[in-house]
């Protein structure tokens, strides 16, 4: 049986090597630095939290809008922070919210501030990292949102938020040391099936199942090989 993982990720998608592209594999690449992890009780502490509002220099209270965005997308997917959401609760509640805060097919009160994407989802990231801190210093321990990015390895995840399905995907977290002796720890997700522009996009990943460890090849047509096995294997898990 493969080990269950559970971990939902948004982080923004940062331009890449292209080496996944070279391998017949484009990526999403997430910076860890912007990437924080998402619970049920961190949304609770956003919507409802008594914290102050954020304000960004073009003077976007990001704290209410944010605020008012959760309170409606709650509303419209028919979920309440009274109990503890499952993990495929809070995935599907995040999907939903950027696809209203990025929304393609009209106005969402963020977009009536002529604001680009790129600033959207630096507030975003910025705002819940915030309280994310907040949360983990105040809440119980059982209520403590796990704020390391997840261990090395491949793993079989879905993603939101980019487009109104929802996307399989495989993901590899990692310094790449097939191609660097000090690389830079990053999580890189290739979404099974699809190719679309995510650069500065905000990604939303539900990490569902561990497939490997990370290791070095003997040759690039080994590791191509392994690229290969890895996505069956995600679209086995997923069931598609």
């Amino acid at each position: 049986m493969p080990e269950i993982k559970d971990k939902i990720l948004l982080g923004q998608v940062v331009k890449g090597d292209r080496r996944g592209r070279q391998l017949g594999f484009p990526t999403a690449n997430l910076d860890p630095s912007h990437t924080v992890v998402i619970s049920g009780a961190l949304l609770s502490a956003v919507a409802f939290g008594k914290e102050e509002n954020t304000h960004c220099e073009s003077g976007l209270q990001t704290g209410k809008l944010l605020k008012d965005a959760i309170r409606r997308t709650l509303t419209q997917e028919n979920l309440s922070l009274a109990d503890p959401l499952s993990s495929d609760k809070v995935f599907l509640f995040v999907h939903a919210l950027l696809r209203e805060i990025f929304a393609a097919d009209g106005p969402s009160a963020f977009q009536k501030e002529e604001l680009t994407d790129q600033f959207l989802a630096e507030e975003i990231l910025n705002y819940f990292k915030g309280k994310s801190v907040v949360l983990a210093k105040e809440a119980p321990a059982s209520g403590i949102p796990e704020l390391s990015v997840m261990s090395d390895g491949v793993y079989a995840a879905v993603a939101g938020g980019v487009s109104a399905e929802i996307l399989p995907a495989a993901v590899s977290v990692g310094t790449r040391e097939q191609f660097y002796d000090r690389g830079i720890r990053i999580t890189e997700a290739h979404l099974i099936g699809v190719e679309l522009d995510l650069y500065d996009r905000l990604l939303c990943l539900h990490v569902k199942y561990f497939i490997r460890a990370q290791r070095k090849f003997s040759s690039m047509i080994e590791l191509i090989s392994a690229i290969e096995n890895d996505v069956e294997e995600s679209k086995r898990l997923l069931s598609m």
